[in-house]
């Protein structure tokens, strides 16, 4: 089709078990990956450097109060925790 960049949001992607599977079987592809960071661990981060094709964009709504708020408690712990994965 010649598609190379998907673009994957909605709820929180990462509930589809499968979703790096899928990633890593596409190489030449690039996937923005929206994701609020709570399913997101140390494993999941090492797969997206497998391929090096996945672009993970952080849903936050600014500080930890808005965010809480907003996506639930802890939310804002988890993302800024990833963050600091990602870092590192």
């Amino acid at each position: 089709m010649g598609v190379y960049l998907y673009a994957i949001l909605g709820g929180e992607p990462f509930i589809y078990g499968e979703l790096m599977d899928i990633v890593n079987n596409h190489p030449r592809s690039a996937f923005q990956i929206f994701t609020n960071g709570t399913l997101v661990d140390k494993k999941i981060v090492k797969r997206f450097w497998k391929t090096k094709n996945v672009v993970p964009v952080l849903s936050a709504e600014g500080g930890k109060e808005e965010t809480d708020k907003r996506r639930g408690k802890g939310v804002y712990q988890k993302v800024t925790g990833l963050m600091n994965i990602l870092k590192n």
